[in-house]
């Protein structure tokens, strides 16, 4: 194999890589956005009608994932492949976002506070929305990306 049909597998495998990565960082995005939606609903305040409050009850959580997922390996093609790893890492990367954006959230620059039974629920709720998305992330890349 030449050194140019070398780098231009690498460039087609990087590249590979950097879409299936912003897809699931897109996907991410829409399954906190649906979560935190919903949890306004629940509340009832149509997110559509109050879309800057939308936006601020869902910068703490989105700061806290896309500097703490990351840091765990959530995007890394092992994790993606590993349902094993999807759980596991996913769980943690929730509950270590959950307490983060809880924490951001209690501060005077966002709307709500961040009283415990907050974070419980948060923590519950929020699992029940990323972990199907994430496993649906897995079973994708295992059919459609093999090693």
């Amino acid at each position: 194999m030449s050194t140019i049909t070398s780098t231009r597998r690498l460039n087609r495998l990087d590249r590979r890589k950097l879409v299936t990565t912003a897809a699931v960082l897109v996907g991410d995005v829409a399954v906190l956005l649906a979560f935190i939606g919903v949890g306004l609903l629940v509340h009832s305040i149509e997110p559509w009608q109050y879309p800057l409050h939308t936006l601020r009850t869902t910068t703490p959580f989105f700061l806290a994932w896309v500097a703490i997922a990351p840091l765990l390996g959530v995007y890394r093609r092992r994790t993606l492949s590993s349902y094993y790893r999807t759980l596991w890492l996913t769980i943690l990367a929730w509950v270590l976002v959950s307490i983060v954006g809880a924490y951001i959230r209690a501060t005077s620059y966002f709307p709500g506070g961040a009283p415990l039974e907050f974070l419980i629920v948060n923590i519950g709720f929020g699992l029940l929305f990323v972990l199907p998305w994430r496993v649906a992330v897995t079973l994708l890349v295992r059919r459609f990306l093999p090693p």
